[in-house]
């Protein structure tokens, strides 16, 4: 049988030519040696081309920090890292950083009417004075023009357009003026120049600064005054694409927020939102709203809303004095969410209670972290959440439950194995008190809807 791949065919029986014979083994050597030839080209082709691709997808994916992801929403994906507070744990100091980036409030411009803020480098570090005495959330700021650093306590930090006289040591931002101010006798006088907040930090009357609680990257709040700061990156919802895939506002704000409480206002324990429009407030504190999402857009009452939750709880303001601001954090997979939306996080589907099916799998609305504390709330209504207490104590909900037929667990932590008894008392729809031997700390973990 004649074969295409050498030149020569032999008969059974005959004498083949010695040339023959070896035109046949050249011929098939050289069309194995093609083979390999034609195998690397191929191999080196499908790796170029491979390449290419990956490129392509990690350029439109990462560089972009989820933003064209329609999984995700919800969410800050991008807060301006200004400054950097370095607490000496021996010295009882704390050092602002050589090329931390300071706001400091600086009037107003040109037109008379927009608030002007200075963006000021420090060339140096800024080393605190050694407190002697004993704080907690005392609220840290700079003078950048003597380099002094230092806190005042929180409830002596004021804003608006009276000055207060209430205490001999306050620090005051001047809306009227848009300055920063501080005094240190009863409002008589008063130094300006001062930047914004810093954040919460605590001292001790022996020993110095303690603690640094709370940083004001991004966001920050002084008396009845809340902002945001320019740069600030974040998706919003804005109902879905024709595909049911989420559609987001790739929003970044351009400028200072302001926000000024007036005294009848009271949220306990709010929503930290944002919204891009000017209907109400751009930065505000409030009870509502609620996400839809089926629809994938902000809804409070009858009305639509497009807007971020930028932390579910934790923000309390009593009578136009904001007492707490639970900060966001960005959505980067590598920090504790507050407030976040997912289509692929879970693919488990609820029970007969839930809304959940196939083509809508339940899927984590929001969650929150603070401190030990923590919850996590479904598309489908399923709650979790839980923390950690000791003693005899009682818990309330920071997420009510329909009923009481949720799982409750208490865990004790006992160092040596003993004493690690423990029981519920009671529970209700928006609490449960529990006891745990030796007032020894405990887990508490519950679920249900």
């Amino acid at each position: 049988m004649a074969n295409s791949l050498i030149p020569y065919s032999f008969v059974p029986g005959t004498k083949a030519m010695a040339s023959e014979v070896n035109a046949n083994f050249i011929a098939l050597a050289q069309t194995v040696e093609d083979g390999k030839t034609f195998t690397t080209e191929s191999i080196d082709d499908f790796r170029s081309e491979m390449e290419a691709c990956l490129d392509e997808s990690l350029g439109g994916k990462l560089e972009t920090d989820l933003s064209n992801c329609k999984n995700i929403t919800n969410c800050v994906l991008e807060i301006p890292q200004r400054f950097k507070l370095e607490l000496n744990a021996s010295a009882g100091t704390i050092t602002l950083k050589e090329g931390s980036v300071i706001i400091v409030p600086n009037g107003f411009e040109a037109d008379g009417t927009t608030p002007k803020f200075d963006y000021i480098t420090l060339e140096n570090d800024v080393t605190s004075i050694l407190p002697t005495y004993t704080r907690s959330n005392g609220i840290l700021f700079v003078q950048p023009d003597t380099n002094f650093l230092a806190d005042y306590p929180s409830g002596q930090g004021f804003s608006g357009t009276t000055a207060p006289d209430t205490y001999q040591y306050m620090m005051w931002y001047d809306t009227a003026n848009n300055l920063m101010k501080r005094s240190n006798d009863n409002g008589k006088t008063w130094l300006s120049g001062l930047s914004f907040p810093l954040g919460l930090v605590s001292s001790a009357s022996t020993g110095g600064y303690t603690s640094i609680n709370q940083i004001f990257h991004g966001f920050g709040y002084i008396g009845s005054s809340l902002w945001i700061d320019k740069g600030v990156r974040m998706l919003i919802p804005n109902y879905r694409n024709d595909d049911g895939t989420l559609k987001n506002q790739d929003f970044t704000t351009e400028k200072i927020y302001l926000t000024y409480f007036s005294s009848d206002y009271t949220r306990v324990n709010g929503k930290l939102v944002f919204l891009p429009s000017n209907i109400f407030n751009n930065i505000h504190i409030w009870a509502g709203p609620e996400y839809d999402s089926a629809k994938n857009i902000m809804v409070s009452g009858a009305e639509k809303h497009s807007m971020i939750i930028l932390t579910e709880g934790g923000n309390t303001v009593e009578n136009g004095v904001i007492k707490s601001i639970n900060m966001p954090l960005t959505a980067d997979l590598t920090t504790p969410l507050n407030v976040i939306t997912s289509q692929s996080w879970s693919n488990s589907r609820a029970g007969a209670k839930s809304s959940a099916s196939a083509l809508n799998p339940a899927v984590v609305v929001t969650n929150y972290v603070n401190g030990t504390n923590w919850y996590r709330v479904w598309s489908d209504g399923w709650i979790e959440q839980g923390g950690r207490g000791g003693g005899s104590y009682s818990r309330t909900f920071l997420k009510a439950f329909k009923d009481t037929n949720y799982t409750l667990l208490v865990i004790p932590l006992s160092g040596d194995g003993s004493n690690d008894n423990c029981m519920v008392n009671s529970i209700s729809t928006t609490g449960f008190t529990a006891w745990v031997e030796s007032n020894n700390s405990g887990f508490w973990y519950a679920c249900g809807y």
